[in-house]
């Protein structure tokens, strides 16, 4: 079975969030059984996140869910977050967060529903025992950072919650604000529609852009994933080099074309399917979310021409690049 990883960068930063409320970190990591250096690492196993987790409960009692977003603020993240709070709005920046859900963890499943029902939220993977704490600081931290990107709004208006109302369920109402429903089959955060799609404070696209090419680069270094996650996050991060063939691929990863081909086999795919999908998806975000001009997208994905970057779209998507814009905009006007 596949281990069940998750990046450190949050939960380090959660750790964080544990000090500046003045909890003794060294002791919540030792209870935990936990080294320092484990954080130190790309990723860790769930199990660090459930085990510090019930070490802080165990230690200061049932608010280390809340606590733990004292932490997360824009310079405790990798790239990636950064990606997220340049983002055009809320909605946008959950987009992104659901796009990268194998880079940043296998645990748990994102999603993110359209403007009208405007809602994220997650459900753990099969197999997977996700802490109550755990996923109150994931909520937490998400709730967040919406308060960053459009500060002063109310941004929620209820929250799901899979396991039983806690005694002291008070300490989560005063962070949330709003009606919590406990013991339903998923965690999530119903948003307002109107704050959904609100143009952000912060919008960046070309800093989101930027942040987003170096998160995928910074996974593509973490040797702790699978190998079809490094090779997934190695194609994005190539995706504007023309050259970006299996050779080109074999050779960075230091081993034989007949090799890679072999390895992603038995991952149930090829390279070549594997670019593909990847420039078919990037090519989504960069004509709608982006607003990125075709022929920039062209050269964004590698192609030689915008003419095969058009004919490669249609054979996706079956409409040009221009049609499938214009189409998706009159939708969302």
């Amino acid at each position: 079975m596949e281990e069940i990883y998750s990046i450190t960068s949050w939960i380090k930063a959660c750790v964080v969030g544990f000090q500046m409320e003045g909890w003794d970190t060294e002791l919540i990591l030792q209870k935990a059984g936990v080294a320092e250096e484990t954080l130190n690492a790309g990723y860790c196993s769930i199990d660090v996140y459930n085990t510090i987790f019930e070490a802080a409960e165990a230690l200061y009692g049932q608010s280390a869910g809340v606590v733990a977003r004292r932490g997360v603020l824009p310079n405790t993240f990798h790239s990636f977050s950064l990606a997220m709070m340049s983002a055009s709005s809320i909605y946008e920046g959950l987009c992104l967060l659901t796009e990268h859900n194998d880079s940043i963890t296998n645990a748990v499943e994102f999603f993110v529903t359209d403007r009208e029902q405007a809602t994220f939220g997650f459900k753990a993977c099969p197999g997977v025992y996700l802490e109550p704490a755990v996923a109150i600081a994931i909520l937490g931290s998400i709730l967040k950072t919406a308060r960053f990107i459009l500060p002063g709004s109310a941004c929620i208006k209820r929250v799901e919650m899979t396991h039983i109302k806690p005694i002291h369920d008070e300490i989560y109402q005063c962070y949330f604000k709003v009606p919590i429903d406990w013991e339903q089959d998923r965690y999530a955060l119903h948003y307002d529609p109107d704050t959904f799609d609100t143009p952000s404070m912060h919008s960046n696209p070309s800093l989101m852009l930027k942040c987003e090419q170096n998160w995928i680069e910074e996974v593509a270094s973490f040797e702790e994933v699978s190998f079809l996650l490094r090779v997934r996050s190695f194609v994005k991060a190539n995706l504007a080099n023309s050259q970006l063939v299996i050779e080109y691929a074999a050779r960075n990863f230091g081993i034989s074309i007949r090799t890679l081909q072999r390895r992603l086999d038995s991952e149930g795919t090829s390279f070549k399917l594997l670019h593909e999908n990847i420039r078919r998806e990037k090519a989504i975000d960069l004509i709608i979310k982006a607003n990125t001009v075709t022929s920039e997208v062209a050269d964004l994905l590698g192609f030689a021409d915008v003419g095969n970057f058009s004919r490669a779209f249609k054979r996706w998507f079956g409409k040009s690049p221009e049609q499938f814009r214009k189409e998706q905009n009159n939708h969302t006007q």
